[in-house]
């Protein structure tokens, strides 16, 4: 709720985007930062990547995070549950740059289709 237009455009032109090029079974959102994940798939995605699980700045880690989990044997079971984004009850300036995160956001994208 109260999510400016720009801001809704954006994240679901990402989803869609992320979604025709790296599907994840349960995962439609790619762009949220509230997410839970299993200790155990942590482990397993630190074990494999170390400190590279996490080589994203700003807010595209959250894409660079799930395309890292995607690539564990088996595969993890991901899914999500439905929240309400209350934006209007926000208080200040968000501290996403849209334009630095979409240029960081296909830039990991290009690098994840390079690497298939």
């Amino acid at each position: 709720m109260g999510v400016p237009l720009h801001r809704r455009v954006l994240s679901g032109g990402a989803s869609l985007l992320m979604r025709a090029v790296f599907p994840i079974e349960g995962v439609r959102d790619y762009t949220c930062g509230f997410r839970a994940y299993r200790a155990s798939i942590l482990q397993a995605a630190f074990a494999r990547y170390s400190e590279r699980l996490i080589s994203q700045k700003g807010f595209s880690c959250m894409v660079d995070i799930l395309l890292k989990l995607r690539t564990l044997e088996p595969d993890p079971i991901m899914g999500e549950v439905p929240l309400v984004l209350r934006y209007d009850l926000k208080h200040g300036m968000s501290k996403m740059r849209a334009a630095r995160t979409v240029v960081d956001t296909l830039v990991l994208l290009a690098r994840n289709l390079a690497g298939r």
